[in-house]
């Protein structure tokens, strides 16, 4: 039997910003998408999901055909046989198992996706088994190119690297530096409240392109990645209202994350400092209008509690976000009990 797993994680700061060219920080933690592989006597997939009650086969020695909505496995198998010329000629038993809340905003498909491409790759002997930055990138054509979608690399590259990560999409190939000191004291939090990702992603990035347009209509000079948010604040108030507060609340979210980043990679500072600045991205999130009443009222509820920071977990409109609170994480997991929402004390994935 064979064995690959990939961790979920928690995007520290930088929502909303990787498929913009902009940097985030992301931590994995330790709730992991599962794969087991058991060999067959034909060239059969059979593939085993209990968490979700369903069962699907396909061949991947013949072409590839969707079947589905995000048909990922299929997609990653024929990303494989196109990209990198794998050769698939034995067939096998797969069970895959999730501790990770799904469709919550916590990378599930794309821990999934890095587990199953990386079992694929070691099933088949590839020499890019072992290189977490072409896992990354293939993760991110199954689910993102393959089926033109409108997400970021963030979390296929924390699923296949682990650890605390500055991902910056100002550089391609993508600059990644791992963090000295991964954050603890995170309780996870999942709402239960369902999350049209696609819909929340497709909306901000078309609002925000259309933004940088007419910016650059404006003033030619005008960078996302660069213009500092003073310079271009009179423009900002040309624009559409709606537009305009959502380019300037990236701008925003973009400097927070770089101060971010100048804290953390320092190995040291102060808890409340860092729960600031938690606090003030969600903020700006919620004012972009991603976040939701019941994800706002719990996190303003945790923080009347003791909790430093918060802010939600993914594209938003649902599903989990995450509070800071080092040596109160019992303390605020069982006040989100009471509430009857889902905590989660997590913590940095070691692989």
């Amino acid at each position: 039997m064979q064995v690959e797993r990939a961790p979920s994680r928690v995007c520290l700061f930088g929502e909303h910003q990787d498929y913009l060219g902009l940097p985030v920080i992301a931590q994995a933690i330790d709730l992991y998408f599962e794969i087991k592989a058991t060999p067959r006597d034909d060239t059969i997939f059979h593939i085993e999901k209990p968490d979700i009650g369903e069962v699907e086969e396909f061949d991947p020695t013949k072409p590839i055909k969707y079947t589905k909505r995000r048909d990922y496995l299929k997609a990653a198998v024929k990303v494989l046989k196109r990209d990198l010329t794998v050769k698939f000629d034995k067939g096998y038993n797969f069970v895959l198992h999730s501790d990770i809340p799904i469709g919550a905003g916590c990378g599930s498909s794309s821990a999934m996706l890095v587990a199953w491409i990386r079992l694929l790759l070691k099933l088949t002997d590839s020499p890019f088994k072992e290189l977490p930055y072409h896992i990354a990138r293939l993760a991110y054509k199954a689910e993102v190119i393959e089926f033109r979608e409108p997400g970021g690399m963030m979390d296929h590259y924390t699923a296949a690297m682990g650890g605390l990560l500055f991902l910056d999409f100002r550089h391609y190939p993508v600059k990644t530096e791992r963090l000295p000191k991964p954050v603890d004291g995170i309780v996870l939090v999942d709402t239960g409240e369902r999350k049209d990702t696609l819909k929340v992603l497709r909306e901000i990035r078309v609002i925000t392109e259309r933004g940088v347009k007419l910016l650059k209509k404006i003033d030619p000079k005008f960078n996302l990645q660069e213009t500092a948010r003073d310079e271009i604040e009179p423009q900002l108030k040309r624009l559409p209202k709606r537009v305009g507060n959502v380019i300037r609340l990236q701008l925003c979210n973009r400097d927070i994350t770089l101060k971010a980043y100048e804290m953390l990679k320092s190995g040291s500072w102060k808890p409340t400092e860092l729960g600031k600045l938690l606090t003030q991205h969600h903020h700006n999130l919620r004012d972009m209008g991603v976040s939701t009443r019941t994800i706002d009222e719990l996190i303003e509820l945790a923080l009347s509690h003791g909790a430093l920071g918060g802010k939600l977990n993914g594209s938003g409109g649902g599903g989990t976000f995450f509070m800071y609170a080092p040596g109160k994480e019992e303390e605020i997991a069982e006040l989100m009990r009471e509430k009857g929402v889902s905590p989660y004390i997590v913590n940095p994935a070691v692989d």
